[in-house]
């Protein structure tokens, strides 16, 4: 092979895989399930995404039934909440930021926001308050509520959670900031700041 872009490129037939330059990536990618390889004389390398462990299916929430209406409720994959929330909202001003929080976790964590409804001041207000998240884990959705929340004395609830896909797609209509935990243990959970 001449380089390593037309190994990556020419080669390998994989539907999701990118360029390595990082040894925290590398361990990252390879501890997530992905494949990694390394060629000897550079200084990047190439990871593959390999992921297949069983995902619990799309079924009606446990704790938000409803008479009428969808019957889906978020599972622990975000890639597959998101894609619940996208369904809902085909607009191209329907934004995500994903991020991972946790220093021995490293837990998936996407914003989404629809750009022009969701004030820009509070987006910015959120982001800032999730780069100061310093905590070794987050296991499910209740340690970020507990870190980005105000103090207040209030007895209304300053964030909503919500396992409904079309819920949550509705507060976003109205300008909220959705907030989702790649959890792999416990909830199934979708924070709103108000």
């Amino acid at each position: 092979m001449r380089n390593r872009s037309t190994l990556k490129d020419q080669v390998l037939i994989a539907g999701n895989a990118g360029s390595l330059e990082e040894m925290d990536d590398l361990f990252n990618r390879m501890l997530s399930g992905g494949i990694i390889i390394l060629l000897d004389g550079y200084t990047k390398g190439i990871w593959i995404d390999a992921v297949g462990w069983e995902d619990r299916n799309v079924s009606e929430p446990q704790s938000q039934t409803v008479v009428r209406g969808p019957m889906e409720g978020f599972t622990e994959n975000l890639r597959t909440n998101t894609a619940l929330i996208r369904r809902r909202i085909r607009d191209p001003r329907l934004w995500m930021e994903t991020r991972q929080i946790g220093q021995v976790t490293h837990t998936n964590v996407s914003v989404m926001y629809i750009k022009g409804i969701a004030d820009e001041g509070v987006i910015q207000e959120l982001r800032e308050r999730l780069n100061r998240i310093d905590i070794d884990g987050i296991l499910e959705g209740g340690y970020i509520e507990e870190e980005i929340q105000d103090a207040t004395f209030t007895p209304f609830p300053t964030i909503y959670n919500s396992e409904r896909p079309d819920s949550v797609a509705a507060s976003l209509l109205e300008g909220r900031i959705a907030i989702l935990t790649n959890m792999p243990i416990l909830e199934k959970t979708c924070y709103l700041p108000l």
